[in-house]
């Protein structure tokens, strides 16, 4: 798969992973990679040097935390251009809708209690509203103009 403008090479699929795909899943596909298309061990192949330089360029962009913010942003965004046009962009001020960002299909226990733990918080708020409501009388002579 390409990226959105279907010149520039996926750096998730040159390594095999996805967007969920954590630093060290990235670095040991990396190696991995970077042992079969060495051009150590492909002398006088160059496809495999391409190949080489590729995964070398994946693995620069997606390890640093910065680039593959950078990276992710681009990709979600559909634009036409090439990642390195979009970088070069950056003192440019971008507002592009992204596509929804991939999820892990289940949650993990922590995420769920933080969920409820926001649901039990929104109850007291309001109930604390409820019992903070001003007298019936007040608020009938405000809302007739006789304050």
């Amino acid at each position: 798969m390409k990226g959105p403008c279907n010149t520039q090479p996926d750096y998730y699929e040159i390594l095999g992973c996805d967007e969920l795909s954590s630093d060290e899943q990235l670095l040991c596909e990396y190696k991995v990679k970077a042992l079969k298309f060495h051009p150590d061990k492909n002398p006088g192949d160059p496809k495999a040097a391409r190949q080489f330089q590729s995964i070398q360029e994946a693995r620069d962009v997606l390890l640093n935390p910065e680039k593959r913010k950078k990276y992710d942003k681009w990709k979600k965004s559909g634009l036409g251009m090439s990642f390195q046009q979009y970088v070069n962009l950056n003192v440019t001020s971008l507002h592009w809708v992204t596509k929804k960002t991939k999820e892990p299909m289940l949650m993990d226990h922590s995420h769920q209690a933080l969920m409820q733990t926001r649901v039990d918080e929104s109850r007291d708020v309001l109930s604390n509203w409820r019992r903070k409501e001003p007298a019936d009388e007040l608020l009938r002579k405000f809302r007739n103009y006789e304050i």
